[in-house]
């Protein structure tokens, strides 16, 4: 049962066929929720046991020295929790500012900036 409709899960592909086209997905959307929901409930994978799983590795690997593994388990951790995020800084480099009291004549700009094709 998901969103307080309920649907036969043995409906077949002829009888769904036969629904309007608006009763047909609606019938379909709540199936495939139900399956994700099975899904989900039979694997058992959580954020906090992805947590404790990443906990565990990075014990284990700080313990037998390998501290870029231990690194990476407690980046892991930070990340399920939502406390860690990539961030990347954009700069462009590629500008020329120029500053001038005199600007330039019509030439002198066409001369710089355009370019025969």
């Amino acid at each position: 049962m998901t969103g307080g409709t309920k649907v036969n899960a043995n409906i077949s592909t002829a009888r769904c066929a036969q629904l309007p086209s608006a009763a047909r997905i609606g019938t379909l959307a709540v199936r495939v929720a139900e399956l994700q929901d099975a899904a989900a409930a039979e694997t058992q994978i959580t954020i906090e046991s992805l947590i404790k799983e990443a906990a565990d590795i990075q014990k284990r690997a700080t313990k037998a020295g390998q501290h870029s593994v231990a690194i990476a388990a407690l980046i892991a951790k930070a990340k399920f929790a939502g406390r860690w995020v990539d961030r990347t800084e954009q700069r462009n480099t590629n500008v020329k500012y120029v500053v001038s009291d005199q600007p330039m004549t019509e030439e002198e700009w066409a001369a710089e900036r355009v370019t025969e094709h």
